[in-house]
């Protein structure tokens, strides 16, 4: 096996997030799959700015951002899933006159509940990056940071957290997105990017192009 095939140069590569095509070899600006823009290489390049408002999303990425994307909800679905699977063991099992049903249903009631809030949660923060990528105002913004997100783990890999900042009215603003492709492992704080963000709500903000 070719060793260049076996071993993909990382800064070579990249990962579309609209659509989620892999490309061992960037194949240009813009995705040959979507035709979603592409973020510049790791370096000094900021790239084209994004387009004027209203942007036009891939309906893949729609659906990806807030659901099979959207790591908050899945987790919160297990909760809820959970929960509801004791509930039924419960009363299955104990039935409905035993005395400790009332403790292993309340519980099972409790993480299903628990499991439904984190579910709203993840939606309505997809739901505000989404908001932003299409309405948001624009921004010159560089990068804080870039280190592994120890705290999330996906078929043994961990996403890069990147952090970023930005300026709305003279206000100092950060932002942060975790992202799979290994390209953005090798990004270096001060690194320039373009943020979209809430003019409302400046604290909901994302980069432009979106990262994979």
């Amino acid at each position: 096996m070719n060793a260049a095939l076996a071993h993909p140069d990382p800064s070579a590569s990249c990962t579309c997030a609209w659509c989620g095509a892999y490309f061992a070899s960037r194949p240009g600006p813009t995705c040959s799959r979507c035709g979603g823009p592409l973020p510049s290489p790791p370096g000094p390049e900021r790239g084209p700015a994004p387009p004027f408002t209203p942007r036009d999303l891939p309906a893949v990425f729609r659906r990806k951002a807030l659901f099979t994307r959207n790591v908050i909800s899945l987790v919160g679905l297990v909760f809820g899933f959970g929960g509801l699977i004791v509930v039924g063991v419960g009363l299955g099992v104990l039935g409905r006159d035993d005395p400790g049903v009332s403790v292993i249903v309340g519980s099972g009631l409790f993480f299903a509940a628990l499991g439904a809030g984190i579910v709203w949660f993840g939606w309505r923060e997809a739901k505000s990056e989404l908001r932003a990528l299409v309405w948001g105002d624009t921004a010159k913004g560089e990068l804080l940071s870039v280190q592994q997100n120890t705290s999330i783990q996906v078929n043994g890999r961990y996403p890069w957290r990147i952090e970023f900042s930005f300026e709305v009215r003279g206000e100092k603003q950060v932002g942060s997105v975790d992202c799979w492709d290994d390209s953005d492992g090798l990004r270096q704080p001060g690194e320039p990017v373009w943020v979209v963000y809430d003019p409302e709500k400046p604290n909901l903000s994302a980069l432009w192009p979106p990262h994979g």
